[in-house]
């Protein structure tokens, strides 16, 4: 199955009840010993078919931990620290994106991805521009995706640039 195919697939597919599952998914993050144990995070800001990441982000901070979020320069992706007080603009593709260029990436220890669908085998399928796979190649960080279960597939198409997940959490299930 081509890639393409599997992002129209996933487009039809409601998911009910998504706060209750975003909320179910951080709360699976939130007890995670790599989430426990991380002091500097790197998550994306959530569009409205993603699993919402607010709480993620605001339980970061209460922790005392680094947040870190995408900006896109160009076809390039940094990771920018975010603060409470942090402005955010309406980036590319409508993402929300910090106004500051405060970037320390060596400090970030976990890394939590966006994903559009995902299989057993920790496989993940992005949006397709390739931001993540170019980001993460080279970087030795806990990779999180975090999805909802209806997006699974038996099997994703994979190709040699693209970046398994160390561990994929679902509102049903955490796979590792």
């Amino acid at each position: 199955m081509e890639k393409n195919l599997v992002r129209s697939l996933v487009k039809d597919i409601f998911v009910f009840n998504k706060n209750k599952k975003s909320e179910i998914i951080c709360n699976t993050l939130f007890s995670l010993s790599e989430y426990i144990n991380s002091k500097s995070i790197f998550v994306y800001l959530s569009k409205e078919r993603e699993v919402d990441t607010k709480m993620i982000v605001k339980n970061s901070w209460e922790k005392g931990k680094k947040v870190f979020v995408p900006k896109l320069d160009g076809e390039r992706m940094k990771a920018i620290q975010i603060y409470e007080n942090s402005k955010l603009i309406d980036g590319q593709f409508g993402i929300k994106e910090p106004l500051n260029e405060d970037s320390h990436e060596e400090d970030i220890d976990l890394v939590i991805v966006p994903m559009v669908s995902f299989d057993e085998n920790l496989n993940r399928l992005g949006h397709g521009k390739g931001y993540y796979d170019t980001w993460l190649k080279n970087k030795i960080l806990f990779k999180i995706g975090i999805c909802f279960e209806e997006y699974k597939f038996e099997m994703l198409p994979v190709e040699p640039h693209d970046i398994k997940m160390d561990l994929i959490i679902t509102d049903k299930k955490v796979y590792k």
